[in-house]
């Protein structure tokens, strides 16, 4: 609601809003100063009156006398506000009273009185009533019978002690005055303050509404809006500077827009041209690998003949370069098909050739492969897992494997690499456990990146292009699947999880 309200209105509100508060306070204020104040002074008031009703009541206690006692009591029951008056002797016993509705707790009670209560003037209250009380003392005749005022060290008895009810009506009456024209005159105060203000908001806010008006007509587009401000001097330069300002704002908006849709055909072409590039990039890399697949295929065939004609004293070390020649020729063709791999699925070429297999037969082969180079790094293949048909692609979970292993190896000497398998909810799930270096916790989110690895030097103990991980990251993303990685300590663990089709 305060928000459809324009900037008059608001300003309005806020200053009825402050009057209301201060004026709300102001009578709390008042409230509380003039009930504490009277309050205080009224039973101050009535304490004094007791003691005066006690000293006159000395004479007709000592005496014990009631008709004494009545002419008094009546004689202090002459104010309208007094309820009750009455004397009372040490026991107890009431000695001469007026009639009235209010029962004091002191003089009601049907126990047996202790004098030592009324010992000294003190007051009780009541919700509707006071309740004063004032002793009577009997002096030694050594002192003046009628002394209201007997030293502190007087040896004094009490004889007898006064009662006087007061009602609370008569305060309470004096506030209620005090604040209902504490009331009159603030609200007469807010009013003036009220109108006077709605006057010179008026005055001041016309010139910021107008302004706001071709503010909101502005930014929602409008153009050849201009204001036409009248007043004093201020208020003219105040609408000469606007409209020029306005004048600026809209020859900026029709260059900006020019340059914008300049910049927009640049960014259009820029973004084909990289694009092109992208793919033109991709088109060379399968290129260039396969043309350095060609010559490596014929270097691999010579050697293999090579290596079958072989004969003469030499023959056993020849062997052995030819063996380790043709060892280097697969590693080159695994890197190049990794190239090609990653080219392909970056490419989004790759197909799916989904059929029936048995996954402890492909990862036996896979584990058959590696054994070769477990030799070297003297490291301990464990296979778990049981002999399931499963339905899915699996040359892709063959490279998925072989590359896992392979890492595994590459990373542990030594030491022992598990691999296992289960089947759960039409899932695949593979886990490569290996006791190795294991992965930097800074390094787990960049393992899956291609060409990168976790020491980039030219003197890096383990070899490679990179692209083992990255290529079993999208070949699981490509299967629907996804892979995670975790520290084992040592080594690490890798877990791939790949929905199929239990056969």
């Amino acid at each position: 609601m305060i928000r459809s309200l324009n900037l008059r209105q608001r300003f309005s509100l806020t200053v009825l809003l402050a009057i209301a508060l201060a004026s709300t306070v102001m009578l709390l204020t008042i409230y509380w100063a003039v009930s504490n104040y009277t309050r205080q002074y009224t039973i101050h008031y009535w304490q004094e009156y007791t003691e005066t009703f006690a000293h006159s009541s000395k004479f007709s206690v000592t005496l014990a006398s009631s008709v004494k006692a009545n002419e008094i009591v009546d004689h202090f029951k002459k104010d309208p506000v007094i309820e009750k008056t009455g004397i009372y002797l040490s026991s107890g016993e009431r000695l001469a009273s007026t009639e009235g509705i209010t029962e004091c707790p002191i003089t009601s009670t049907k126990d047996r009185f202790d004098a030592d209560h009324i010992d000294h003037p003190f007051v009780l209250e009541l919700p509707r009533t006071w309740c004063f009380y004032a002793p009577i003392h009997y002096l030694p005749e050594t002192h003046d019978f009628l002394d209201p005022e007997p030293s502190e060290n007087t040896n004094k008895t009490l004889i007898g002690f006064v009662e006087l009810a007061v009602s609370k009506r008569g305060m309470e009456n004096v506030i209620h005055k005090i604040l209902w024209l504490s009331i009159a005159s603030v609200i007469v105060f807010e009013l003036l303050i009220f109108v006077s203000v709605q006057h010179f908001s008026d005055v001041w806010t016309r010139a910021l509404l107008a302004l706001a008006d071709i503010m909101k007509k502005t930014g929602e587009g409008s153009r050849g809006v201009r204001t036409s401000l009248e007043g004093p001097t201020e208020i003219v330069e105040l609408k000469q500077r606007l409209n020029r300002m306005l004048d600026q704002i809209e020859a900026q908006e029709e260059e900006l827009e020019d340059t914008v849709t300049t910049r927009t055909a640049e960014l259009q072409t820029a973004l084909e041209s990289a694009l092109s590039a992208s793919r033109y990039k991709s088109k060379i890399i399968s290129t260039v690998s396969h043309e350095m697949k060609s010559p490596l295929h014929a270097f691999m065939g010579y050697s293999q003949l090579a290596l079958e004609a072989l004969n003469g004293p030499n023959g056993q070390e020849a062997e052995g370069f030819l063996h380790k020649g043709l060892d280097c020729a697969r590693n080159l063709e695994h890197q190049i098909n990794q190239i090609l791999d990653y080219a392909r699925l970056e490419s989004g070429k790759a197909q799916l050739d989904i059929a029936k297999f048995n996954i402890r037969n492909l990862v036996l082969r896979c584990v058959e492969k590696i054994e070769p180079l477990t030799k070297n790094s003297g490291n301990r293949i464990q296979m778990i897992g049981e002999a399931t048909e499963i339905e899915t692609d699996q040359d892709k979970v063959a490279h998925i494997v072989m590359n896992l292993l392979s890492n595994a190896n590459k990373f542990t000497q030594q030491g022992r690499i598990e691999i296992a398998w289960s089947i759960h909810r039409a899932q695949l799930n593979i886990r490569v456990n290996d006791t190795g270096c294991g992965i930097a916790e800074a390094d787990r989110d960049k393992i899956f990146e291609p060409f990168w690895q976790a020491d980039m030097s030219l003197s890096r103990p383990a070899g490679g292009t990179g692209l083992g991980l990255a290529i079993t990251k999208l070949y699981c993303e490509l299967l629907s699947g996804e892979i995670d990685v975790t520290s084992n300590n040592p080594g690490s663990i890798f877990t791939v999880t790949l929905p199929i089709a239990k056969a």
